[in-house]
């Protein structure tokens, strides 16, 4: 349509044309809800059969399966850009459940509340077969209708999904939040639960790399935590007889020169 306009053709545009000429047009590109969820059924879907057809073992199991039952496989996704149907942070949740015919029942989620198991409550319901399945592709059926969708997932990256002519950006979210990330610089951390029998430094200290920070009892076997690198003890999270767990923040050390 664009291409065809007497003032495109004329080249009389400027980088705000579509919106003084044509929002309506901006607008009917945005992809609506319903392909949305389908992009991010079809997303879930190609990675669940991508993966089972690349397993080193055990293949032909559906997705999800254990030998006391089958749950359903999980996947968290921010819509770009985020239309209004979507909420304010355009946060969807997928969950993949095999079925007994080989084919995939597809929920999605809006706003999907910690815990919550009632997929009575998904703003979509689909019910996908798998025709075929490739790196980039997925031929399937959904209600009916054959669809072939182009998915393509950047490492570590968002997945681009074309269907029914429209384009979707899917964003995964991490199922868990990455604990490294959200550490003080100079965190010396519990190497495993235990007791803290003694802390050798205090706020303020100056300490060599290498110094003994805290002394963490453990399977009847003490433990001597010390500093990574040569610093000043910013803070000290713990006392001596206080339990840790795993990874439990113990001393931070602000590095010289920092």
């Amino acid at each position: 349509e664009l291409l065809r306009e007497p003032e495109f053709l004329a080249g009389d545009t400027t980088t705000a044309y579509l919106t003084e000429h044509r929002p309506g047009l901006l607008a009917a590109a945005r992809p609506d809800p319903d392909t949305v969820d389908l992009a991010a059924a079809l997303a879930v879907v190609h990675r669940t059969e991508h993966d089972r057809a690349h397993a080193p073992v055990l293949a032909t199991l559906p997705a999800g399966f254990t030998n006391a039952a089958t749950f359903p496989v999980q996947h968290t996704f921010r819509v770009a850009p985020v239309q209004p149907d979507d909420g304010a942070d355009g946060q969807l949740t997928v969950r993949l459940r095999a079925q007994r015919d080989g084919s995939h029942r597809v929920t999605v989620h809006l706003g999907l509340p910690a815990g919550q198991l009632d997929d009575a409550r998904a703003r979509s319901d689909l019910t996908l077969t798998v025709h075929a399945v490739d790196r980039h592709h997925l031929d399937v059926e959904v209600a009916g209708v054959r669809r072939r969708a182009q998915v393509l997932t950047e490492a570590d990256g968002p997945t681009q999904v074309a269907v029914d002519g429209r384009r979707v950006e899917l964003r995964p979210v991490p199922r868990f939040a990455a604990g490294a990330a959200e550490l003080p610089q100079g965190a010396t951390l519990a190497p495993m639960p235990g007791t803290v029998v003694d802390v050798a430094v205090a706020l303020g200290d100056t300490v060599a790399a290498g110094q003994r920070l805290v002394t963490v009892e453990a399977m009847k076997m003490e433990h001597r935590v010390t500093a990574a690198l040569p610093g000043t003890v910013a803070h000290v999270a713990v006392d001596a007889g206080q339990q840790v767990d795993t990874d439990d923040v113990l001393v931070v050390v602000e590095p010289a020169g920092a």
